[in-house]
């Protein structure tokens, strides 16, 4: 102990002899090996594990060792941050007392940025001059600087490790060494510690991986006890992690699948392989059922017994599409059927229109030369008025097949009604009592007749189904109402005003409030696969949503069904539909009269005759078209059929026009997939005429066309 009270370590030789007067005497020369003593202290540390490995203050106790074997008052440990040239992170930095907080260090243009090449740096005095722009040489006085890098094991630089004093200062050969030393064991505890954190991180990658996966993973022993659990998966099941960690697994399965899943986890266990359940059920802590596919695979641990693997995805969207995709095919097979039917219909309509055409025209020419034969008149009139019930019947067909345009008009409620329910009354059992009220006054709405006619026969043929097995009672009712701005709670659909509301009511056997909460769904049904109409309640929502309208709905088991729709109705009364007059207008000219139907082309060669015209008939396009050839300036007018088996009449109609291009075409059709009054005009067609086609009409349309060419000069006169 030196006289400031400060400890010092000397090593001391001595030795004994005897002087010439025979007294024992001893010399002894000791040297102060402090210095050595505290280095060897710091190295004992080192090897012995005092500084421990792993511990989280490992590099402080390192530089502070340094410190005081080397008494320095500074020593600064950092390492390199990975792809950031020059930049580094302050690991720990002893200055005089305590030290430094962590901190991000600047390299480049300092002492240290040599030693990141990998080289030992000795800087006894005047660093700071050497080095200018250094921020942390001028903050912290800096005067001396000792460096030397920290190489990991692929001989990389990791770090520095710096000694620095605020005078000038000499390192001893030993002063060297143990920076030498300090600084290897720093850069393998860098290197560990780099390595901790890679695989502390891809730790918790995988556990954020296994976390959040979209699949249910399940861990559970051979007995199937829940092991361990995602936390997405928990979630989906509706769990906290910690509430399924030690139940049983089959707790979420549904017991209709617990044999299906116990003969799984036995083949895995038994086979050592991976099994899959393509389709099976697991059960919500709500009770949801969850559709998953199900992998099973067996792990065999390092240490431990055998353990199963669940990998659960969730296909219970797949499964409600499937599912939904199935009943869209269906729905589809039934729709193609719906469409075979309205092409036969529309094949029909046609032969049927041209036997029409000719019992509706050959009716009307007998009645017009009838006029002194009353009998034979009213006689007459019956099968005009049978003639034209087959008219709107055809009409009909084809409206219920779709087959006509979806044009909005103003119509009558009543009147659409009433053709529907004599439809109906053809086609209802006897079993089935209608009875019908229609609104007094206007009735009239802005709707597609057509759509309106399908929505009637829709729920009528729907309430039919209810009332099949035990008959019953069908009322339908029209009536006019108004909606007040305070029944918006009841009906938000609609706006204040005057309705026609349209009840539909039958006694059968009603509906479950389930099945009216989802009657409207699209492909929802209770009926079977080969009943229907093809017109979904989805639909029938739809077009009256559509039109403005509300469409509701109340019923009970055994207590019958009522549909109550709701229309805007338009304040206008329609015109009277006029009668077809029996004096038809006449006329003079040449007409080509074109229709492949023998009978037809006679009936119009004879009632064109009648009302003054020269006619010539043909049921061949392609004779018609030779005879306009030749002879193009005979003819005022050419009246022909759409639909014939050579050449339609639209073909027929261009190769007319290619000759002649002024020549007036009337075209008759009773259906067709390509020809409309609209496409007629476009083509240069002057009149488009619906079959079958009546006297008047034609007659009427013949007068239009020929007048203005008819006029007389006024020269002449």
């Amino acid at each position: 102990k030196n006289c400031q009270g400060e400890y010092r370590w000397f090593e001391s030789t001595g030795k004994a002899f005897r002087t010439a007067l025979g007294e024992r005497r001893g010399v002894v020369v000791s040297r102060d090996v402090t210095q050595r003593k505290q280095s060897d202290d710091a190295l004992e540390a080192i090897v012995r594990g005092n500084v421990v490995p792993g511990s989280p203050n490992f590099f402080e106790i390192l530089v502070g060792e340094l410190a005081k074997v080397l008494n320095v008052p500074m020593v600064l440990l950092f390492e390199c941050l990975e792809g950031s040239h020059g930049k580094a992170q302050i690991v720990a930095f002893w200055n005089h007392d305590h030290f430094e907080p962590p901190s991000g260090y600047d390299c480049l243009g300092g002492p240290c940025e040599r030693v990141l090449e990998g080289y030992p740096v000795e800087y006894t005095s005047g660093v700071q001059q050497l080095f200018p722009h250094s921020g942390t040489l001028e903050k912290f006085a800096v005067e001396a600087y000792f460096g030397f890098p920290l190489i990991n094991s692929k001989k990389e630089v990791v770090g520095n490790l710096a000694i620095m004093d605020i005078n000038p200062c000499q390192l001893s050969s030993q002063g060297r060494y143990l920076l030498e030393i300090f600084a290897a064991r720093a850069g393998t505890e860098l290197e560990r510690k780099r390595a901790q954190e890679d695989l502390q991180k891809s730790q918790d990658q995988y556990r954020v991986l296994y976390d959040q996966a979209p699949l249910i993973y399940l861990t559970v022993d051979g007995q199937g006890t829940i092991l361990s659990v995602n936390r997405y998966g928990a979630k989906l099941l509706g769990y906290a992690v910690n509430e399924l960690q030690g139940t049983s697994v089959f707790s979420v399965v549904h017991t209709e699948d617990h044999g299906l899943f116990q003969a799984g986890i036995e083949k895995s266990v038994r086979e050592s392989t991976k099994g899959v359940i393509p389709e099976c059920r697991k059960v919500k802590k709500d009770g949801t059922i969850l559709w998953i596919k199900e992998t099973i695979q067996s792990i065999v641990p390092l240490h431990g017994p055998k353990v199963l693997l669940l990998a659960c995805e969730d296909i219970t969207e797949k499964k409600r599409t499937e599912e939904a995709l199935e009943q869209s095919e269906r729905q589809l097979r039934h729709t193609q059927k719906m469409e075979a039917i309205g092409t036969l219909a529309g094949g029909i309509a046609h032969d049927f229109n041209n036997i029409l055409g000719a019992i509706l025209g050959y009716s009307e020419l007998a009645l017009a030369q009838a006029s002194n034969e009353p009998r034979l008149i009213s006689y007459l009139e019956e099968v005009l008025t049978a003639g034209n019930r087959a008219k709107e019947l055809v009409k009909q067909i084809l409206a219920f097949s779709r087959r006509s345009d979806q044009e909005r008009e103003a119509v009558d409620l009543n009147v659409i009604a009433q053709e529907a329910l004599r439809m109906l009354r053809a086609t209802l059992p006897s079993t089935v009592d209608i009875r019908s009220t229609f609104a007094m006054g206007s009735a009239v709405v802005f709707a597609d007749p057509t759509q309106m006619h399908q929505v009637i026969m829709n729920l009528c043929t729907n309430a039919e189904q209810a009332m099949r097995e035990q008959g019953g009672v069908l009322i339908l009712t029209v009536t006019s109402t108004e909606a007040q701005e305070d029944s918006s709670d009841d009906f938000p659909e609609l706006k204040a005003g005057t309705y026609l509301q349209l009840t539909i009511q039958d006694s059968g056997q009603g509906m479950s409030s389930q099945v009216v909460e989802r009657m409207f769904e699209p492909f929802f049904t209770t009926k079977g696969l080969s009943e229907g109409t093809g017109l979904g309640l989805a639909v029938v929502h739809g077009i009256i949503v559509g039109h403005g309208g509300h469409i509701g709905v109340s019923s009970a088991v055994g207590q019958g069904t009522t549909f109550t729709i709701s229309l805007p109705r338009l304040d206008v009364v329609l015109p009277a539909q006029i009668v077809n007059a029996v004096e038809w207008p006449q006329g003079t000219g040449r007409v080509l009269f074109v229709d492949d139907e023998d009978v037809l082309a006679r009936w119009g060669g004879q009632i064109l005759t009648h009302l003054g015209y020269s006619v010539v008939t043909k049921t061949n396009p392609h004779e018609a078209i030779e005879l306009f050839q030749r002879e193009p300036d005979e003819f005022d007018v050419v009246v022909t059929d759409q639909t014939m088996p050579t050449m339609s009449g639209e073909a027929f109609a261009r190769a007319l026009l290619e000759i002649r291009g002024d020549i007036p075409i009337v075209l008759c059709t009773g259906f067709s997939h390509t020809m409309s009054a609209e496409k007629a005009h476009q083509l240069g067609v002057k009149g488009f005429l619906m079959k079958p086609v009546n006297g008047a009409v034609l007659a009427t349309t013949l007068r239009d066309i020929l007048a203005p060419h008819q006029q007389p000069d006024p020269s002449e006169e």
